[in-house]
């Protein structure tokens, strides 16, 4: 017979009858099309166990009944003791509730003392009003409560290696997608590999996940015992696999509605063959408690992402070596060439060459001769805080193209290397990131939006954080204004890669 015939002929609903499958009270077989078939044996067991339940027996006496291990005499006479028991301590609840109604006291006059002595003798039974067997329909599938329960073990592993890769280890997908899309990428991949390590390891020891706790669910296997780390281990995977589709947009929609369709139409799921997740009643406490981790975890996934973008010195004047740190961090958490970013030593000079810009890509150097940004010059005062820096920037001109993007080359260093010398503390308000990088661009076409003139050429502009920079142009061979610029972010070559065009900047503190 089918789950439907057999919820009208037991009286029992749906999800009670699933609850005790998974129990191992009774074993279905299944048709071609993978429907469970019910027998009439099946019947006469449910009919069994919801006479059991309703007389409060516990679902481990009811499972040794059926298995032999324990009478139904036996079984039945510890039961009335139970109950008999249970009579006793409500008649002795009621006397107590017919002698206060003729203690003739109101309520401001009640003193609690006496009567709680002799109520805490024993304490008050629980009540018959609900069957049990209607309880355990309670514990059947909630598929949303599962799926809110996995959501928030992955949003927790998802923290820890956040919080790890940005706070501890320093290290950055670069920004090559709208939005961080990179990162999320990589936030959901590493999340996940962690899960795939951890919930195995809860499930065998446990029987649980943070998230399945809070909501009440439980893995176990049919015998009640929880699963064995192979049993766990191949259940994380196929929920990865098969239940969210490796969490490939649009493939993992699909299979979850897949999943949830097959679920609540009494299919099993391909990762429950030998261990079961179980639902219980759950007080309304434990859906505030999960609003709050949810809310907890966001807010503490927004500080780690936040506080990712704050350089590790923000403000206050700033010494030579922390100009140089607020650059390396600003190289790694900004630039778009990944393994082509640069790095300064402590006195100025290069670790990493700035990559050069030939035939529509950046090409990283080895040699420092051919490097187009000299190594940086610090004037502090006598507190030893930088005062002003200087740096002379010589662009190489491009032997594949007729123009030289001046402007590109310039703001792929220059930005950074203003940002990290702002000591305003802007950069402490995270959420600017995004504007405090535009406007670093933007000074930088500033900068060279000057009338073309060829060497001796000089441009103001006040940068980050009040700073004034000053462009001076001291070489300009080979080069003349392209048509429609008239300025110096584009030049023409005349012979590509033979020019010779170089810069002086410096940057002084306000």
């Amino acid at each position: 017979m089918t789950i439907k015939e057999l919820e009208k002929r037991s009286g029992l609903p749906r999800t009670a009858i699933r609850f005790y499958e998974q129990q191992g009270l009774i074993a279905p077989q299944r048709r071609e099309n993978n429907y469970r078939d019910y027998s009439e044996e099946d019947a006469r067991t449910l009919e069994k166990v919801k006479l059991l339940r309703q007389l409060s027996l516990d679902l481990e006496a009811i499972r040794a009944l059926k298995e032999g291990s324990l009478s139904l005499a036996r079984a039945m006479e510890r039961q009335a003791e139970v109950l008999e028991g249970d009579r006793a301590d409500l008649e002795r609840y009621a006397r107590v509730c017919r002698e206060l109604s003729q203690a003739q006291t109101d309520y401001n006059s009640l003193e609690p003392g006496p009567w709680l002595e002799e109520l805490s003798q024993t304490e008050l039974p629980p009540t018959r009003r609900v069957d049990p067997a209607q309880e355990d329909g309670l514990r059947g599938p909630h598929p949303w409560r599962r799926y809110l329960a996995r959501f928030l073990d992955q949003s927790l592993m998802i923290l820890v290696c956040q919080v790890i890769q940005f706070q501890v280890l320093h290290w950055y997908a670069p920004p090559i997608l709208p939005q961080d899309g990179l990162q999320a990428v990589v936030s959901v991949v590493l999340g996940s590999l962690l899960l795939i390590l951890v919930e195995p390891i809860l499930l065998c020891t446990w029987g649980y996940t943070p998230g399945k706790w809070l909501l009440g669910l439980q893995v176990r296997q049919p015998d009640g015992r929880k699963p064995t780390w192979d049993q766990a281990t191949q259940r994380t995977l196929l929920v990865l696999w098969r239940g969210q589709g490796l969490h490939i947009p649009l493939y993992e929609a699909w299979r979850t509605w897949l999943c949830y369709v097959d679920y609540t139409d009494g299919k099993p799921l391909p990762w429950e063959k030998e261990a079961q997740c179980t639902a219980r009643s759950i007080h309304w406490g434990r859906w505030a408690a999960f609003v709050g981790c949810w809310l907890a975890l966001a807010t503490l996934s927004e500080w780690s992402t936040r506080d990712s973008y704050v350089p590790p010195y923000p403000d206050a004047p700033l010494t030579p070596t922390q100009v140089v740190e607020n650059f390396n961090f600003y190289e790694r958490r900004y630039s778009y060439l990944d393994d082509y970013s640069s790095v300064l030593a402590p006195d100025g000079s290069w670790e990493v060459i700035p990559a050069v810009y030939q035939n529509k890509e950046w090409k990283q150097l080895k040699d420092e001769s051919f490097g187009e940004w000299s190594s940086i010059t610090f004037e502090t005062d006598p507190d030893g805080t930088v005062a002003a820096m200087q740096v002379d920037f010589s662009p190489k001109g491009d032997p594949y193209r007729d123009v030289l993007d001046v402007e590109t080359v310039l703001n792929e260093t220059l930005s950074q290397l203003m940002l990290a010398a702002d000591s305003s503390g802007e950069a402490r308000n995270s959420s600017q990131f995004v504007e405090r990088q535009f406007d670093a661009h933007q000074d930088c076409r500033r900068l060279v939006d000057m009338p073309f003139q060829g060497a001796g050429a000089v441009n103001h502009i006040e940068g980050p954080g009040g700073m004034t920079v000053t462009l001076e142009v001291t070489q300009c061979e080979g080069y003349q204004a392209y048509p429609g610029f008239e300025n110096y972010s584009w030049l023409a070559q005349e012979e590509p890669g033979a020019g010779t065009l170089s810069f002086h900047i410096t940057l002084e503190m306000p």
